[in-house]
């Protein structure tokens, strides 16, 4: 159950996205740079004439040639048919010819099954990319040469037309690979002046302090790599004392020149910009980024979270709060360029150099073991978990098993990331024998079927993450995990919440996907429960227990469910809606036979309602059922007045039958009320239903709380009003959709 205040009562199942497909613009920034003018130019004519079949562009790290690449792919999009396709996959390292195979296979909708050999695979592979005859290939980060052939992809030629294309820092994978070479040189001395000035802002030109030396000197440390250029300027951005532009000249100077290494010069640049955080808990939660594979899209909820469990949100104590405070720091992250966002906001990643960055950092203090996405087969051993490690990740590996006397000495383990070993099944009784320390665990999409029941005895654990863990029948008993706050047993083969979970004062997310009996722990916690694919009317033997302050309700993709009054009537009915009474996060999400949202009699018990989410059910006409039987014999015709005294925001989307918030006989008061979201596809919709206060003039005055209205112009040209000027006085706080 995802606590309402975390998600904004949207329940969200991890979902793994298809590489980019032909056809899809990549997201990009600016090219700058007459060489980088030239080089796309270069590229361009190798691609449109018929003496080229294979490009190279290659340079050191941080110089942008992926960027460069994401230009000519959504050119190639948008300015020629030339091509039937064009696909791009990020090859990155170690190379893995079986991956390379299913991404190809994924942006051409061909299907490869893991059963398959390499061979087969590359044959089926080889025949679809024929039939596709003229199609246009990037791959990009390129580490080492591969034969084409291997993979299934047709030797480019002047005969089928086709073109290769890699990025890669080195020119022996070109000429391994047979390409034309194009090298990225970096930028000059007056391009990267720029570059820097139109990130750290121009203004700082202005400012009297400030010599031109001095930002000059600071921007030939980066050596006119793009990728540095730009992260020491957001580093810097807002700075305008002498003192510090001259501290961190310094600390520059003295970073490039303690790296000795390739790309030595931009690693000590990037570090650098880790360096200028200099809040220690932000710089944690940026080297935590590296736990995870290299390219791999972080989520950022399930980051946050991870940050939380760690405890390195503690300012604030409520959870809405510790996810605004994680957003910042993502943020944050992301505004100095040491995060890239990704996935239309939803995830961030790392470039590799900063991951790189990042890994250099925790090899020494804190102290890190990462192995994560590098096929790892076997386990690693006894000698290699140091006993002052603080995090480990053997994250989406080809792990089997871990050896039966294995048992790491590692008290202040904190953080230890095991999911995605798909075939993973057995972990020893002693494995968690001597990790009292353990915060996170995490053995989501493993192939385990008991869980050890040494897991009991850590007393610490605040995150137990075990969704789609789908052969698990048994956890050992929880009684003594009272620190815990996270348990995920999503798509586990779970029957019921494992003993002891009553014990679970601290307990504020919980997720059971179960068709049996649900009971949730008590305790004076902020507790939120959703309710997921569970049939909730269409059998009997079901019963709800709900907890006695619920403060969030989730119902997400319930086939049986009417109304609210359905989730009651298997908690002995109305009497006992006062559990309600705590409730301020109401979500109903892909209820496909929903009518109403509740009935009037629910009214009472809903007072310190706050948040009101009703998305994508396709059958809901109004939110508040009023007239019923029981309503119209108490109140006959008489106007009904609705008040929700506490609601603040009220989101509603994808509800086709959808035509007022309640009848015509009713209105709705929310003096409270500071956001309305009416998103796509409420066509239907007449009547939002609203009384304004009124002044002693009959006017109604501007909403004290209201901030924003978000809807389509069309949408709210055609609402219809009861209040005289009510539309007026709306109307200056609406933010209108794009149709």
């Amino acid at each position: 159950m995802k606590d309402y205040y975390q998600k904004g009562c949207s329940f969200t199942s991890l979902v793994i996205d298809a590489p980019p497909a032909s056809g899809l613009i990549l997201p990009t920034t600016t090219l700058v740079g007459e060489n980088t003018k030239k080089i796309v130019k270069k590229i361009w004519e190798d691609l449109m004439g018929d003496k080229v079949t294979k490009i190279g562009v290659w340079g050191m790290g941080g110089i942008v040639k992926t960027a460069t690449m994401r230009h000519i792919n959504n050119r190639l999009q948008e300015e020629t048919n030339e091509f039937n396709d064009v696909i791009w996959v990020t090859v990155s390292q170690p190379l893995d010819l079986i991956k390379l195979q299913t991404e190809i296979a994924t942006a051409l909708k061909l299907s490869l099954t893991e059963d398959e050999d390499k061979v087969r695979r590359a044959w089926r592979l080889l025949g679809k990319l024929k039939a596709k005859k003229k199609f246009a290939l990037i791959l990009d980060d390129m580490w080492e040469a591969f034969p084409l052939e291997e993979v299934g992809i047709p030797e480019p030629n002047k005969q089928n037309e086709c073109k290769l294309m890699i990025t890669t820092r080195s020119v022996g994978v070109c000429h391994s690979m047979g390409c034309e070479e194009i090298k990225v040189q970096p930028l000059s001395k007056e391009e990267a002046l720029n570059l820097f000035l139109d990130k750290v802002g121009r203004n700082i030109l202005h400012v009297p302090t400030l010599s031109k030396e001095i930002i000059n000197s600071v921007v030939e440390e980066c050596a006119g790599l793009p990728l540095a250029i730009v992260t020491v300027a957001g580093c810097m951005r807002g700075v305008y004392e002498i003192h510090e532009w001259r501290n961190a000249l310094n600390e520059l100077r003295g970073l490039v020149r303690s790296v000795n290494s390739i790309n030595a010069d931009v690693l000590g640049q990037l570090e650098f910009s880790y360096r200028r955080l200099k809040d220690k808990k932000v710089q944690h939660c940026f080297l935590y980024c590296a736990l995870y594979p290299e390219d791999f899209p972080i989520s950022k909820d399930e980051l946050i979270g991870y940050w939380i469990a760690e405890g390195l949100i503690k300012e604030v104590k409520n959870v809405q709060d510790k996810y605004d405070r994680g957003y910042t720091i993502l943020n944050r992250l992301v505004y100095c360029c040491l995060l890239e966002s990704a996935k239309k906001g939803r995830c961030v990643k790392m470039h590799d150099l900063i991951r790189a960055i990042a890994l250099r950092i925790t090899s020494d203090s804190p102290l890190f073991m990462v192995q994560a996405g590098v096929h790892l087969q076997r386990f690693l051993g006894q000698q290699e978990w140091r006993q002052d490690l603080e995090k480990v990740s053997l994250v989406k590996n080809d792990l089997l098993e871990i050896p039966s006397n294995m048992s790491p000495h590692c008290e202040i383990l904190s953080t230890l990331l095991l999911q995605r070993n798909r075939n993973l099944q057995r972990i020893p009784e002693c494995f968690f024998a001597h990790m009292h320390g353990l915060k996170i665990l995490n053995l989501s999409y493993t192939d385990i079927e008991v869980l050890p029941n040494s897991v009991s005895d850590l007393r610490n654990l605040r995150s137990l993450l075990l969704r789609y863990c789908r052969r698990l029948e048994r956890v050992p008993s929880l009684a003594k995990l009272l620190a815990l706050q996270c348990l995920d047993l999503e798509y586990t083969a779970i029957k019921e919440v494992p003993e002891g979970a009553e014990m679970l004062e601290n307990l504020v997310h919980l997720t059971l996907y179960s068709k049996m009996l649900i009971k949730f722990p008590a305790g004076e916690v902020n507790k939120s429960v959703c309710f997921y694919r569970c049939k909730i009317c269409e059998r009997e033997d079901v019963t709800i227990v709900l907890p006695k302050d619920v403060r969030g309700l989730i119902m997400r993709d319930i086939e049986d469910v009417t109304s609210l009054n359905d989730v009651l009537s298997k908690e002995q009915g109305l009497v006992n809606a006062g559990k309600f009474s705590h409730l301020k996060a109401l979500c109903f999400s892909y209820c496909p036979n929903l009518q109403k949202l509740f009935s009037l009699q629910l009214l009472p018990a809903l007072q310190n309602l706050e948040f009101l989410v009703v998305r994508s059910c396709k059958r809901i006409e109004e939110i508040v059922e009023v007239n019923d039987e029981e309503t119209q014999k108490e109140l006959g015709t008489s106007a009904i007045t609705i008040t929700l005294p506490r609601l603040k925001k009220l989101w509603l989307s994808f509800l086709p039958e959808l035509k007022s918030v309640c009848s015509d006989n009713a209105v709705l008061i929310c003096n409270s009320l500071q956001e309305i979201q009416i998103t796509p596809s409420c066509p239907k919709l007449k009547r939002l239903s609203l009384r304004l206060p009124l002044l002693d003039n009959g006017q109604p005055p501007p909403p004290p709380a209201l901030e924003v209205i978000k809807i389509r112009k069309e949408l709210w040209e055609s609402l219809e009003w009861d209040q005289a000027n009510a539309k007026e006085v709306l109307n200056p706080y609406c933010k209108f959709e794009q149709s």
